[in-house]
């Protein structure tokens, strides 16, 4: 009887170290996995997130609204000068290769002004070989308008009732510059009114021949 206690001790103390092993070191070793993987996991998302923020970065910096890449000419706008956002011109007339109806835009809003303040500019040349033109003397058919939206009238047309043109004309095509000195008036109804103001820009086109 006594030796058969002392083997079933040892028996069971056998088993006990081999539970020891089930219920001790495998979850250590299960935890110790579970947590590396999740480093591994948080280091990648680490990396991936740095690209991340360098490329966002990179394509911020290197951003250019299209909007304001004209750089075809400027105007000088009540004593303050304003980048034109675009500059155009077609034929006044298809039997006529040498006239031209120029067409400018600007933004002439101050700064700190969130309101739409904007110009449009119309004027026509018979032919443009001739280089100069004067106003009154030649016919010469100048319009803008002016769109404020902060202004108790939001629209207004001037027009020039003085001034001179003088004109680089591309006959055989290419850049063809343009500049322009204007006394204007506003208009009512088509009819100069008010004081008037000066008015100054110039401007390049690309003419095809």
């Amino acid at each position: 009887m006594k030796n058969n206690f002392v083997k079933a001790g040892k028996k069971s103390s056998r088993n006990t170290r081999s539970a020891g092993k089930n219920t001790c070191c495998i979850p250590i070793l299960s935890n110790f996995d579970f947590q590396d993987r999740n480093m591994k996991k948080s280091a990648f998302l680490l990396v991936i997130g740095a690209i991340a923020i360098l490329f966002a970065c990179k394509k911020s910096s290197e951003f250019v609204n299209p909007e304001y890449m004209c750089e075809c000419g400027a105007v000088t706008w009540q004593g303050e000068q304003f980048q034109l956002l675009g500059a155009e011109y077609v034929l006044v007339n298809d039997t006529l290769p040498l006239s031209r109806q120029y067409y400018l835009t600007a933004d002439v809003a101050s700064e700190g002004v969130t309101t739409d303040h904007s110009l449009n500019i119309y004027f026509t040349l018979d032919s443009v070989n001739l280089g100069q033109f004067f106003i009154p003397q030649d016919t010469l058919d100048v319009i803008i308008e002016e769109i404020d939206e902060g202004a108790d009238i939001p629209f207004k047309t001037y027009t020039a009732v003085n001034g001179v043109v003088n004109a680089n004309g591309a006959v055989f095509g290419g850049t063809e510059s343009v500049s322009m000195d204007f006394v204007l008036q506003q208009t009512v109804n088509g009819v100069p009114v008010g004081f008037e103001s000066s008015f100054r820009g110039n401007f390049k086109v690309n003419v095809t021949p």
